[in-house]
């Protein structure tokens, strides 16, 4: 086998290589190892991962080329590189040698830009088709949650005016999809007979759907006509929790003003007439929870933030000073009352702050 070439006078660069992105793929085989290529026009070069050229016959597998090069992904990250060699690849029914670098990533395969202006003459991206001069290779469209296929009639089927029918249809590389799967009409299909919006199971053999037509005559659908389109779904389960009980304490349980605001609320009316000073009153009542119960009832807030203008000037760091013996007994008092009303949590914080 001949050596293969990469250009060195021009930069590489790679397309998605870190994970399973929702693209474009097709299935295929590189040295006769079963292979899933993601279709990327974003890559230079086409690629496999290192797990997949392990996998090759050791007898035959073809010896990998330095690459002098540094090789990065799309986010522009470099990825560790093994080197290059020509490969066997097969896609359909021909084989093609193509130069093909191994490096570390999670896609099996990437057919880049490199293959496809050599090998490919047509994409259609609505039946999900690639085209080379001698074969017409079948693709999908998704990743690891996102899969698209077409719905294919597989008979010729009438459909009487005004009602439904169960209707045998194929859908190519159902393989790649999810067990269950929701089906939709193509967003661009405005006839009248079409597929039912509706979740449908693949994992028995028979492969029914009921189609709608609303027609006033009997409308004939052709074998292999695309009537819609199915796609995966994924499964996402929420942790669900159970209230046992709801306890609040309303201003119609609540009919005082607290003690610690009692003295507020008398300070605050002294110059309100009774209508006024009974709104304060209510006022109070139902703001209770944000006003300080004593000198000890430690809040905090992120709604207002201080600032120290320095005016520039230069910090300082200053030497730790010690209390006075007489003083710290009082100090440690003072810390306990702090502390006799906060949470635990809150008592690791706020005993750290005091105590440093």
């Amino acid at each position: 086998m001949n050596k293969g070439s990469i250009d060195t006078s021009v930069s590489l660069r790679m397309g998605q290589v870190t994970a399973w992105d929702n693209g474009f793929y097709t299935g295929g085989s590189i040295e006769g190892v079963s292979t899933k290529f993601l279709i990327d026009s974003g890559s230079t070069a086409s690629l496999i991962s290192f797990k997949v050229y392990e996998t090759f016959d050791s007898s035959t597998r073809p010896e990998l080329n330095e690459l002098q090069l540094t090789v990065n992904d799309v986010n522009g990250s470099a990825l560790t590189v093994y080197g290059y060699a020509d490969m066997n690849i097969k896609l359909g029914d021909t084989n093609y040698l193509h130069t093909i670098i191994v490096c570390d990533m999670k896609p099996q395969g990437i057919i880049g830009q490199d293959f496809l202006m050599k090998h490919i003459k047509k994409i259609d991206y609505e039946k999900v088709i690639m085209t080379t001069a001698d074969d017409q290779i079948q693709c999908w469209t998704g990743g690891e949650t996102c899969n698209v296929c077409r719905i294919i009639v597989s008979n010729t089927v009438k459909v009487p005016a005004n009602s439904s029918s169960w209707v045998n249809v194929n859908i190519p590389n159902a393989e790649h999809m999810s067990e269950t799967v929701y089906m939709h009409p193509k967003s661009n299909q405005h006839n009248q007979v079409h597929v039912l919006d509706s979740l449908y199971s693949l994992a028995g053999t028979n492969t029914d759907i009921n189609i709608i037509n609303s027609e006033d005559q009997d409308v004939t659908i052709n074998s292999n006509t695309t009537i819609g389109v199915c796609e995966s779904l994924s499964c996402q389960t929420d942790n669900m929790t159970r209230c046992a009980q709801v306890s609040c304490e309303t201003t119609d349980t609540l009919q005082e003003v607290p003690d610690y605001l009692v003295d507020l609320l008398k300070r605050s009316s002294a110059h309100l007439d009774p209508s006024e000073s009974k709104k304060l009153e209510q006022l109070l009542i139902k703001y209770r929870h944000v006003f300080a119960k004593s000198d000890d009832d430690l809040g905090v807030t992120n709604i207002v933030r201080h600032h120290i203008n320095t005016q520039g000037a230069t910090p300082i760091k200053q030497p730790f000073r010690r209390l006075p013996l007489g003083k710290r007994e009082v100090e440690r008092e003072e810390i306990k009352k702090m502390l006799a009303g906060v949470s635990l949590n809150q008592a690791s914080v706020h005993g750290a702050l005091l105590l440093s």
